[in-house]
């Protein structure tokens, strides 16, 4: 909340009083939370079959709630009714409580003094309704929410028109002017940065082909911050900065960058309750991955996860460069717990897909390497390592972090098996991986066919694969432009590749059929 406190009247609370018993419902529509038990309702019914997984479809919950499976007008409007008063929540969600940063906290405050003003101004009680947008202007100008800002000047100038304060509408008109000029500034800088962040997310060969789109943008937002100052346009400028640094892999001017917006913050020339120290941060643990500087990451992620729980925002994204980290110095142990706090955090329930299925690989790495059940815990290792991914494009380096594990879990298996996994990468690679993935991940590869091509001897590959191996020795981690997923060093697993066939270099092994 912001320091200034708001002046409030004994009068003003009875007139909310009688507003509320006028104008709203004498029911509030809204869930019961606390209700562990269905009671005869069938909206609670639903939200509590839902919440514990009884129900997966509007066929089960159909019949669980009216006894038949049919989903019919009836069983809509049910779920229609459920929608509604889970979006009246939204109203209260409270950003302190989830550790959002406190930009977002204050706009929250912003906005809920807007709304409060509109819905007071509509139902005629002015007089408060001025209060609270001057309360939420004085807010919107302090923070730089400059949206917030003009809306609430455009209400204010309704307002004094309507009461005919021409003084003060005047002064009013004055601010809009103001603002609006730094609207547009700010609108034209939204407009360059987010068709930079819609190529950014376009195929990794169109992002690979030219980054002098990036570098014109993050120019152009450059001058635009040095026309006027706005938090608003500074902040998509570093951001964008920030990415280019890490695409072109020139993390040493990302950390020198980073330190100077760190110093900008404590001198005060970046808005201090704006600024979350967190996106440099995490720059800088992709920086100390990539330049191989593991103490200096190590210390970062620690200090940063010291006073974070697992449903802060950047909780889960700090946990992975700490896990990426500890794989890099071949400390599985310490790996392994930071993986089953994760799962065993709340982190990853409101999360897409793709991240959820690139933790199930680090934790079938982790299993491979550390064989600690507690990694696998609710978790179908044996189909997660037998069975092949589809083939997804914007998955592809996921999808080849999975099956180098298939390779690694399967190497004394039967050939057939092991022979399908190499093709299964053979087919995926030939469609992908020469244009979206780095020399590391090709060598890798290469190294890969080794196995295959000589029958897992061990003393012919040591002889036929020791180029590939100097050369994925010498050849740096890739830049960010490329799919890659090297969940373990590519020379780690090589090395425990060429052991594990050591140990069965006396005709355990059954032949592979080429």
């Amino acid at each position: 909340m912001s320091n200034k406190k708001l002046n409030i009247e004994m009068k003003d609370i009875k007139d909310l009083i009688q507003i509320v018993i006028y104008y709203t419902r004498k029911n509030l529509p809204l869930v019961d939370m606390k209700t562990q038990f269905p009671n005869g309702n069938k909206e609670l019914n639903l939200f509590l079959g839902l919440k514990n997984k009884e129900f997966h479809t509007d066929e089960e919950a159909s019949k669980g709630i009216y006894g038949s499976p049919k989903v019919d007008f009836k069983f809509r409007m049910l779920k229609s009714r459920l929608n509604r008063k889970l979006l009246n929540h939204l109203f209260f969600i409270d950003y302190s409580a989830l550790r959002f940063p406190r930009s977002a906290v204050l706009r929250q405050e912003c906005q809920d003094y807007l709304f409060f003003a509109r819905t007071l101004h509509t139902v005629g009680q002015i007089k408060q309704a001025e209060k609270l947008y001057i309360k939420s202007l004085e807010i919107a100008r302090e923070y730089e929410f400059t949206d917030l800002a003009l809306e609430g000047l455009i209400k204010l100038r309704d307002l004094y028109a309507t009461l005919y304060r021409p003084k003060l509408f005047r002064n009013i008109q004055q601010q809009m002017e103001e603002i609006k000029t730094k609207s547009g500034k700010e609108e034209e800088a939204d407009a360059a940065y987010y068709e930079a962040k819609l190529k950014l997310n376009a195929t990794i060969n169109n992002r690979k082909k030219d980054l002098r789109y990036l570098k014109d943008t993050v120019e152009f937002l450059k001058g635009k911050a040095g026309e006027v100052k706005s938090y608003n346009i500074y902040e998509k400028y570093f951001t964008l900065q920030l990415k280019l640094f890490e695409l072109r892999g020139d993390f040493k001017s990302l950390l020198e960058y980073a330190g100077g917006l760190e110093k900008e913050y404590k001198s005060g020339l970046i808005n201090k309750n704006r600024f979350d120290s967190s996106v440099t941060n995490i720059a800088k643990l992709k920086a100390f991955l990539k330049l191989k500087r593991f103490d200096e990451g190590l210390k970062l992620a620690g200090a940063e996860l010291k006073n974070m729980g697992g449903e802060q925002r950047f909780w889960l994204e700090i946990s992975e460069y700490l896990l990426l980290m500890l794989l890099n110095i071949k400390d599985f142990n310490r790996a392994s717990t930071v993986i089953q706090k994760v799962l065993e955090s709340k982190a990853l329930a409101h999360k897409d897909e793709t991240i959820k299925y690139k933790w199930d690989i680090y934790r079938g790495y982790a299993f491979y390497l550390t064989k600690d059940p507690g990694l696998i815990h609710n978790f179908d290792y044996r189909s997660f390592t037998t069975q092949t991914p589809p083939y997804k494009k914007e998955m592809a380096g996921l999808h080849t972090a999975h099956l180098f594990l298939q390779i690694l879990v399967n190497l004394n298996g039967e050939p057939t098996v092991l022979h399908e996994k190499l093709s299964a990468i053979n087919d995926y690679t030939g469609k992908y991986l020469n244009n979206s993935f780095s020399k590391r991940t090709k060598i890798f590869y290469k190294l890969l066919q080794k196995v295959i091509v000589h029958n897992r001897a061990h003393e012919d590959i040591t002889v036929k694969s020791k180029y590939l191996e100097d050369k994925l020795r010498k050849t740096p981690s890739p830049p960010d432009v490329y799919a890659d997923v090297e969940v373990v060093p590519y020379e780690y697993l090589w090395e425990h590749i060429r052991i594990t066939l050591m140990g069965n270099s006396h005709g355990t092994l059954k032949k592979l059929t080429v």
